[in-house]
């Protein structure tokens, strides 16, 4: 691959498709903390970015949670929300991508 210093997002984009064929979430993970100041600039990618990272890569969303309901859950013995089964993979086939045509 080649890198251009000039345009980071143009390497992280081809850095993402790399991390995407090897599918590990911890290569992700730091390719997403090298180029963070640069996708700050963007904001508009973290929610691509998110399922991408749901969809190749097995790391759930992050917990959007209410303080108030968490706290009242705890103090009635409840434990929030159940977590929602992961669906299972099948071969190595890429998982379909939602919201997108």
């Amino acid at each position: 691959m080649r890198i251009y210093p000039s345009l980071p997002l143009l390497n992280f984009l081809g850095l993402l498709l790399l991390a995407v064929q090897k599918g590990s979430a911890d290569l992700f993970r730091s390719l997403k903390n090298k180029y963070a100041v640069h996708l700050k600039e963007v904001g508009l990618w973290d929610e691509a970015l998110t399922n991408i990272a749901e969809m190749y890569f097995g790391i759930s969303r992050p917990r959007q949670g209410n303080p108030l309901f968490d706290m009242m859950g705890s103090m009635f013995g409840g434990g929030g929300a159940p977590a929602k089964p992961q669906p299972k993979r099948v071969g190595a086939s890429a998982p379909i991508a939602e919201g997108l045509d």
